[in-house]
């Protein structure tokens, strides 16, 4: 028996022929306005004007151009909408412009401003533009073929779909123009299967062809299109399966909007039972989900419990979320019993999603039944779901717990919402109770940023136990403002245990950070300071290291003159000093102090300073550090000072490194110290740095210290032949000249270099001292300067030339151009490479490199042709 579906895939294969005629464009839309009289003249009007703009809309300049679009767009965005004086049919003053615009987008006009006009034709026009935008469907620019092509496809006329049609039926033997056609009318949404399936057959077009025609039938409404794609879809030998898929999905979403719900909760059923691929029925799914509604509930709760699904099981609880109504909720909680780990969890989120307050009591018993996973997931939900009833127990839950369960209780409680909530935990912290169950209290209470709290919180930080003061402090470093920095720092000077003291002087170091006025932020400490005469001094003191200030430091000094525990409090406020004026006092302290521990925690302090980034020279700063390592008497400090030492890029910081080599406790860090010196420095002192690392690679070290050598030795060689010793000339920053023009404008060093006053180009970075950041040296925007240096070479031979720069660079060897690159590009090492050959002897090396805006940046080595180290070459800039 022959059926219909026999016959569909007949016709797609090519063995029943099939006729097709495409109408000519035809008729404009009712509000189109072509018939009013007022056009001709607003057509005239906008021509006018349209003259006037056309040369700035093709401009090369970029600001030009962009001024003239917006003008443009200004003028189609009056002309399209509804003004005063102007009753009647809108489309009237955008026929006219878009007529004066049609007028203008033959090939007369430049490229750039007929695109642009046709964009604007895309937004506003209508069965007016019909006739203009199909003539340039056969433009011979494919930059005017596609805008036009695009501004038919959103024409919301019917002749729009007509001219596209035509086009198609016309359309040349280039398969790319057929489907962008196909596509154009497959996104309309207003065509028949009749017009698309001869573009269908396989027999007789591309397979992108059939795949674009394929698609577009998913935007057909009739019976044909619908029983195709189903044939299509079913045929497992057929390539366009996926294609029939997707076409059909689009037509389920198509008759959803057309509120034909159960045909398209059909056919999304039929591709979710039948298809394979994952894709397609996920989106089934989703389709159902719309369709049906509550109403496909069981079979998504069978997906989300069941095995057999185990893919679309994630997106089956999502899309129940959004499914409405208080027995939907109902009916998902009662599926908790008896299902998976997995499953309970899945639904445990949506229920949390949803937030029926209903079936809270379904979430409770689950967590009362299941399994860590299991109670962790209920937690969430009861953060959507719990109320002011539930504070206590959810608290006594975090306060016990551990691991995932006791992070999600607390985010459970912390989500509670409402001023009940708020209230009850204000009432629990303050009532007598479990330490740990208050303190969890008090943790939630800052953390939900409930402010009325401070009261209470203040007054069980002075009467509560250990645990609560605690947390009552750390409450309220979040919840307190500067109007209570004296209270804590009142209670602190009272406290006598080491947890809760420790918290009270973090709480009130965070809110004296929090004074806007940076002079004021010590106070309230030094205020309660001086009002303090026993050993409470002490935090106080602590607290004021760690403010800072010079008001705070003043009062640190004068706290080093008291015995005992406030002097050491002194000494540890100095260690911690976040500035370099401390510096007089840790080294005063570390040379003179009798008490050890003291002298130790001052000597990290000072070296620490040390080692932050001030005015000092490099020789300065190992000056300094030598004179910590003549105090440092136990190892940890030697290490301390020798990392620092390591920072300094100078040969004498190296010959202190090498020095502590056969110090067996420190050996490891003073090699290490060493590397890092030789890698920077072999670029000013190559034969020292690397006469270090070859050392380190032959002496007996530890495997740790052997890599980092033969890691700085393979650093050293990559690097060997970049050049460091240059001559600077500039910067050149002619006003008229455009940065584009610079690499070829001839400045001075290029026409009278003996007239030039060269100056050092000193190291920018002595971390990498083979790249030099002109940004940070010269400065500016559209300007250049120019580089020179000698280059000495042993022997006449050919080398290899490695530039890289940020922007353009020109290389002129021996008063030769031998490369020129007019780039704009960040700058990346070696990114040119450019052939030379050297003479015996001096030869003269220089660079122009140009700077457009951004960074500015050049390096430039040589190396041996094969990219390999280049020996007897030395560099000397003069």
């Amino acid at each position: 028996m022959i059926t219909r579906t026999h016959l569909l895939i007949a016709l797609l294969v090519g063995t029943i022929p099939i006729h097709f005629q495409c109408a000519a464009p035809r008729g404009g839309r009712s509000d189109s306005g072509r018939g009013d009289p007022r056009i001709p003249a607003l057509r005239a009007q906008y021509g006018a004007d349209l003259e006037a703009l056309l040369p700035a809309l093709g401009a090369e300049e970029v600001a030009v151009r962009a001024d003239a679009q917006q003008t443009l767009e200004k003028m189609c965005h009056a002309a399209s909408r509804r003004q005063a004086g102007w009753p009647g049919r809108r489309g009237a003053r955008a026929c006219g412009l878009c007529l004066a615009m049609g007028d203008r987008l033959g090939p007369a006009t430049s490229r750039d401003a007929r695109v642009w006009m046709i964009r604007q034709v895309e937004r506003i026009g209508g069965a007016e533009s019909v006739p203009i935008l199909a003539r340039l469907l056969t433009d011979d620019d494919p930059l005017i073929r596609e805008p036009a092509r695009r501004a038919l496809q959103l024409n919301p006329d019917p002749a729009a779909r007509d001219a596209l049609l035509h086009a198609l039926r016309g359309a040349s033997s280039d398969p790319d123009v057929r489907v962008a056609l196909i596509n154009a009318l497959g996104a309309r949404s207003d065509v028949t299967s009749e017009q698309i399936l001869p573009f269908a057959r396989v027999d007789q077009q591309p397979t992108a062809v059939v795949a674009a025609a394929v698609s577009a039938l998913g935007g057909c409404s009739d019976a044909t299109a619908l029983d195709t794609l189903y044939a299509l879809w079913r045929a497992d030998e057929h390539s366009n399966r996926d294609s029939a898929a997707a076409a059909l999905l689009r037509t389920g979403d198509r008759l959803l909007t057309e509120e034909r719900r159960d045909d398209a909760a059909r056919l999304f059923t039929d591709i979710y039972l039948s298809s394979s691929a994952l894709p397609s029925r996920a989106a089934a799914l989703r389709g159902l989900a719309m369709a049906r509604g509550a109403d496909a509930l069981p079979r998504f709760m069978d997906i989300i419990c069941g095995d057999a699904d185990a893919d679309m099981r994630p997106l089956a609880a999502q899309l129940t979320q959004y499914m409405e109504g208080e027995a939907v909720a109902r009916e998902i909680a009662l599926r908790l019993v008896g299902a998976s780990t997995d499953a309970q969890v899945l639904i445990l989120d949506v229920l949390g999603v949803r937030g029926d307050a209903a079936v809270k009591p379904a979430v409770l018993d689950a967590y009362r039944r299941g399994a860590a996973p299991v109670r962790v997931a209920a937690m969430r939900a009861l953060g959507e779901l719990g109320d002011v009833t539930d504070a206590a127990w959810i608290a006594n839950v975090a306060a016990g717990a551990t691991g995932e369960e006791r992070t999600a209780a607390r985010a459970c409680l912390d989500h509670l919402r409402g001023l009940p909530v708020d209230r009850k935990m204000v009432a629990m912290l303050g009532a007598e109770g479990d330490s740990a169950v208050r303190a969890e209290v008090a943790r939630s209470l800052a953390e939900r940023g409930y402010v009325p709290a401070v009261p209470i919180l203040f007054e069980v930080a002075e009467r509560g136990d250990e645990v609560v003061r605690s947390a009552a402090f750390k409450a309220l470093a979040e919840l307190a403002g500067d109007q209570d920095i004296d209270e804590v720092a009142r209670l602190l000077v009272h406290e006598q245990s080491d947890e809760p003291m420790a918290a009270a002087e973090d709480a009130l170091v965070s809110l004296c950070r929090g004074i806007e006025d940076e002079s004021a932020r010590a106070t309230p400490v030094l205020a309660r300071l001086a009002e303090t005469t026993d050993l409470g001094r002490a935090p106080l003191v602590r607290a004021l290291g760690r403010i800072g200030g010079p008001d705070a430091l003043d009062a640190v000094r004068a706290a080093l003159a008291d015995e005992g525990e406030v002097g050491g409090a002194a000494v540890r406020a100095l260690a911690s000093w976040s500035d370099i004026e401390a510096l007089p006092d840790l080294y005063e302290l570390a040379s003179a102090n009798t008490v050890e521990e003291h002298r130790v925690l001052a000597l990290r302090g000072y070296v620490r300073l040390v080692r932050l980034a001030s005015g000092r020279t490099p020789l300065d700063t190992l000056a300094m550090l030598e004179t910590a390592m003549a105090l440092a008497d136990r190892a940890e400090e030697r290490k301390q000072v020798l990392a620092g030492v390591g920072q300094v890029i100078e040969r004498s910081a190296l010959d202190l490194a090498r020095r502590f080599l056969t110090d067996p406790e420190v050996a490891d860090e003073a090699a290490a110290a060493a590397l890092a010196i030789a890698r920077p420095l072999s670029a000013v002192d190559p034969l020292n740095a690397a006469a270090t690392v070859d050392n380190l690679l032959a002496a007996d070290v530890s495997e740790r210290v052997h890599d980092m050598a033969r890691e700085a030795r393979e650093y050293i060689d990559a690097h060997s032949g970049f050049i460091t010793t240059w001559m600077i000339a500039g910067p050149y920053a002619p006003d008229d000249v455009e940065s584009g023009d610079l690499i070829d404008t001839a400045f001075t060093p290029e026409t009278a270099v003996d007239e030039v006053a060269w100056r050092a180009l000193a190291i920018t970075d002595p971390a990498d001292p083979w790249t030099f950041d002109l940004a940070d040296a010269v400065g500016g925007d559209n300007r250049c300067v120019y580089l020179r240096t000698h280059v000495v070479s042993d022997s006449a031979r050919p080398a290899l030339m490695q530039i890289g720069s940020d922007d353009g660079v020109k290389v002129w060897l021996n008063g030769t151009v031998v490369h020129d690159n007019n780039v704009f590009r960040g700058h990346t090492r070696a990114e040119d490479e450019v052939p030379v050959t050297l003479n015996e002897g001096d030869n003269t090396l220089m660079l122009k490199v140009v700077q457009g805006g951004g960074g500015w940046a050049f390096s430039c080595g040589l190396r041996a042709v094969g990219g390999g180290k280049l020996d007897g070459v030395s560099f000397r800039a003069e």
